[in-house]
């Protein structure tokens, strides 16, 4: 990484012989997984596949609060919906799945945090040169 390399290689015959429709990435960090710039490069480099496109749809999934998450879940229901020859109802299933997180996900942390008497402030480091923003609890 010290001299601007990836940590990972993506092996492209293999990628060019699955022919992926759709290919989910992120830029939060580049020691996590493979870089966004990694993965768009690689899809770049591909020869056009059987339905003639020159690469998969390629999503950058980059959630920082539980807002992002859900936005990113119906991200990905919608491009399964655009790209699917079936009628899968990933949109639908994607919100029933968002539904349920909200319930059963802040029920559950509200009802522990409710217990706790001492609520310690939080940071959280990712290893990166500058720290995440603290938890501070927003909801979103």
């Amino acid at each position: 990484m010290a001299k601007g390399e990836s940590l990972y290689r993506i092996d492209l015959d293999l990628l060019g012989s699955l022919q992926p429709d759709l290919v989910l990435s992120q830029m939060l960090c580049d020691v996590c997984a493979i870089g966004y710039g990694t993965v768009a490069g690689a899809l770049a480099s591909l020869p056009r596949n059987e339905a003639g496109r020159m690469s998969p749809r390629l999503i950058n999934l980059e959630p920082r609060v539980l807002g992002d998450l859900y936005a990113n879940i119906r991200e990905v229901a919608a491009a399964v919906d655009e790209i699917s020859t079936e009628d899968l109802d990933a949109r639908g299933r994607a919100e029933a799945c968002i539904d349920g997180l909200r319930k059963r996900g802040w029920t559950a942390v509200a009802e522990r945090a409710s217990t706790v008497s001492t609520k310690p402030r939080t940071l959280f480091s990712n290893g990166s040169t500058r720290p995440s923003p603290p938890v501070t609890g927003r909801r979103n």
